[in-house]
């Protein structure tokens, strides 16, 4: 097997990691989004008015792991996360 062989069988991973890049991505949008909202004092889905000012510091570090995680699954297949 030669060169050229080899990193066309590298390629054909590719579609799959986006894929898998864009799912992830796709899938922690909504979950951000929410606690984003909870930061800025919404109480979208919340009984509780006081919600968003005792929560306020683990909506934030929440959402920085979610963050991460979306910086994660693009770094692995950007350019630069290699």
């Amino acid at each position: 097997m030669n060169l050229t062989a080899q990193s066309r069988g590298a390629d054909r991973v590719l579609p799959l990691r986006r894929w898998i890049c864009v799912a992830t991505v796709v899938s922690c949008l909504p979950y951000l989004l929410l606690k984003i909202a909870w930061i800025f004092g919404w109480t979208i889905g919340v009984d509780d008015a006081e919600f968003a000012d005792t929560m306020r510091v683990a909506n934030i570090a929440t959402a920085g792991m979610e963050l991460t995680a979306i910086l994660i699954a693009v770094g692995l297949v950007a350019p630069w996360g290699k």
